[in-house]
């Protein structure tokens, strides 16, 4: 960090990033460029997704099925979505993607609430699952409970395979997704808000297909991966030009 007052521009993935940097910057330009996904994958896999979420769960056709992305540890908070799925009515089961080897305490306290709670045979940790945003397309949902995120990838995945989300407002990600409409923004650290907000949407298909549809045109719009580096290539063009005026 204390370079940063020393370079020509620097980038920032979210506004809270760079206000959170901002001390350190000095004078220098920063400017927000977000993070970007490739749009090539697209909801015409969801049937064999699905079947595959279906089958490493064990849950039933019917069951709606939860997704979460991230390594399981304190930051990403996975806590808070193991008792938002204890006080849900929903038939539903959450998925888990991401490392378990992180955080050994912290995952070990994670399955000693799910076993608490009598939640194993809703809840499934996959652990690290090659291509997560393809196979996360035969979701319901998808839930992020990290307290603090600068912007991440795994929201606009969840987006751009036309998921609504149920997220914490924290960082990057009260930037990202618009409340009632991409999906719901819950009070980070408020479980039962959590938990309510989960279920509304779980009990209401035809809400959640608008707030996919408008997910994915989000993302289009403005978190592809053509967009980012645009951005970032139009900030080198920037210094580049002022380097060469000064030279």
């Amino acid at each position: 960090l204390q370079f940063l007052s020393s370079v020509d521009a620097a980038i920032a993935v979210s506004k809270a990033t760079a206000d959170a940097h901002r001390l350190f910057l000095g004078d220098t330009q920063c400017t927000v460029v977000y993070n970007g996904v490739s749009l090539d994958s697209d909801s015409a896999a969801r049937p064999d997704a699905r079947t595959r979420m279906l089958e490493a769960s064990g849950a039933t056709g019917d069951t709606l099925l939860v997704a979460s992305v991230g390594h399981v540890c304190e930051r990403k908070n996975q806590l808070a979505a193991v008792r938002a799925i204890a006080a849900m009515q929903a038939d539903c089961h959450l998925l888990v993607f991401g490392s378990l080897t992180r955080e050994p305490d912290y995952v070990s306290r994670v399955r000693s609430e799910i076993s608490k709670l009598g939640l194993e045979s809703r809840i499934t940790l996959l652990g690290m699952v090659e291509r997560s945003a393809d196979l996360m397309t035969g979701a319901d949902l998808f839930v992020h409970t990290a307290t603090a995120d600068p912007h991440p990838l795994a929201v606009i995945e969840a987006m751009a395979a036309r998921l609504p989300v149920v997220a914490y407002a924290s960082d990057g990600v009260g930037e990202t997704v618009r409340t009632e409409e991409t999906g719901l923004l819950v009070t980070p650290g408020d479980e039962d808000g959590l938990a309510r907000a989960m279920e509304a949407l779980l009990c209401d298909s035809g809400r959640r297909s608008v707030m996919g549809l408008a997910g994915r045109q989000r993302v289009e719009d403005t978190f592809s991966a053509a967009a980012t580096a645009s951005g970032v290539a139009r900030v080198i063009e920037r210094v580049m030009s002022e380097r060469v005026g000064d030279a």
